[in-house]
């Protein structure tokens, strides 16, 4: 028989908020209150088909998830989870990693990281004063790497020719060579052994795991720069710490010491949710302090999170052809959009709001965010293909959210 694990979360607000919502976060404490047996989420006429679709259900659902968590005005509505994983219990989240990547760079951005001229990084640096490739007598090969820069690589518009395939078989792929063979010894250094093809960084969009360990090569580079940056613990001080993460979040390295900012961040629930709320809040946190106090934070430079939800150059260069809006998408800085581009009127996932934006990972790790509710949708998961199911993800939850008092969805 399978057993599951049934929570609802309710937070108490300790201070007043200054930004995005009117509930500040983190709280000091989370207070369970458990369902009962008798009374779980999935009786509950209103979110059973959305629990059965999920896998939540009794029996085979449409989905196979290890957990969902709704968090809307600062509170979480419910969390459920199936066993061995509970709200708490730290999951891969798979490519949802290059979101987080993307908010540490922020985060390292506002905290005055230095590029290696001395002056603060910025997306607007080149790849080439932080890290070193041999000139190859290939006029367009060596002057597309110097005009390459870290706002690219964060777009997925690097230029570098790979191939983002991942159940096809490893000859051929770019990324299980770069995380399962030699490449994983220095990830960087393989990214880089790759060529520019036309028309070059900034005017053509390829998503690309090689793009993010290239931006992590970066922020290596900067670190080691920056007068008393500490490389390994860098995620933790700018990041993790300061949102409350779990201390059993990890983040793996390759070979050369370098993070693997694609794919290789485990969360949990809660985890995944405050880094959405993060976003929802426009980067600012209310952090605890060394006598115990909470104060709001800016984590992120103002104006960043508005970047990480506008479609990137090379995403909207003329050379960037779209033909299927459900399965290619909107890119942003990494966050995939919900907003028609390149012909199509409308997004990838019409049963949510225009302004819905999210973390996708591989099998269905997912941070979906929504400002215009003031909600935060998390889950985990193993599914091949899950991106084609998340309108229905969203036909099924708006139902389930009007128990809670929370309106449907307003298109």
């Amino acid at each position: 028989m399978r057993a599951y694990a049934f929570v609802t979360t309710i937070l108490w607000a300790t201070a007043a908020a200054t930004s995005a919502s009117a509930t500040p976060w983190p709280q000091p404490s989370f207070a369970k209150t458990p369902l009962s047996i008798a009374e779980p989420l999935l009786e509950r006429a209103e979110c059973r088909e959305f629990m059965q679709f999920l896998g939540l259900g009794q029996g085979k659902g449409t989905l196979r998830s290890d957990g969902v968590a709704v968090l809307h005005q600062g509170k979480f509505l419910f969390t459920v989870a199936k066993e061995p994983f509970d709200e708490n219990r730290v999951h891969p989240i798979w490519s949802s990693s290059k979101s987080v990547t993307s908010a540490i760079v922020g985060a390292a951005i506002h905290a005055g990281l230095q590029n290696p001229s001395g002056a603060k990084l910025t997306l607007e640096d080149h790849v080439a004063d932080f890290l070193p490739r041999a000139p190859t007598g290939d006029a367009f090969q060596d002057q597309s790497f110097k005009n390459l820069k870290l706002r690219h690589l964060l777009e997925m518009g690097s230029g570098l020719a790979w191939s983002e395939s991942y159940e096809a078989g490893i000859v051929g792929s770019n990324v299980l060579q770069m995380v399962y063979l030699s490449g994983y010894k220095d990830m960087a250094k393989y990214v880089l052994s790759q060529k520019f093809v036309e028309p070059g960084p900034g005017k053509i969009y390829n998503y690309s795991s090689g793009d993010m360990s290239l931006v992590w090569a970066v922020l290596k580079a900067s670190c080691k720069v920056t007068p008393g940056c500490d490389y390994d613990r860098m995620p933790w001080k700018l990041f993790f710490e300061p949102l409350g993460l779990s201390p059993k979040v990890a983040f793996e390295q390759d070979g050369a010491g370098t993070y693997v900012g694609s794919s290789y961040v485990q969360m949990s629930l809660v985890d995944m949710a405050k880094v959405g709320y993060l976003m929802l809040r426009d980067g600012v946190w209310s952090v605890r302090q060394a006598d115990g106090t909470y104060k709001e934070t800016r984590l992120l430079p103002e104006g960043y999170v508005g970047q990480t939800r506008t479609p990137g150059e090379s995403y909207l260069s003329e050379a960037t052809k779209i033909t299927n809006m459900l399965s290619e998408g909107v890119y942003g800085l990494t966050w995939w959009l919900n907003i028609g581009a390149k012909g199509f009127d409308v997004g990838s996932y019409p049963s949510f709001p225009p302004d819905m934006y999210a973390a996708l990972g591989h099998y269905g790790q997912l941070i979906i965010i929504i400002p215009s509710q003031d909600l935060v949708v998390v889950r985990t998961g193993a599914d091949l293909e899950y991106n084609t199911k998340i309108p229905k993800f969203g036909e099924l939850l708006y139902p389930c959210l009007t128990h809670f008092g929370v309106g449907g969805n307003p298109t």
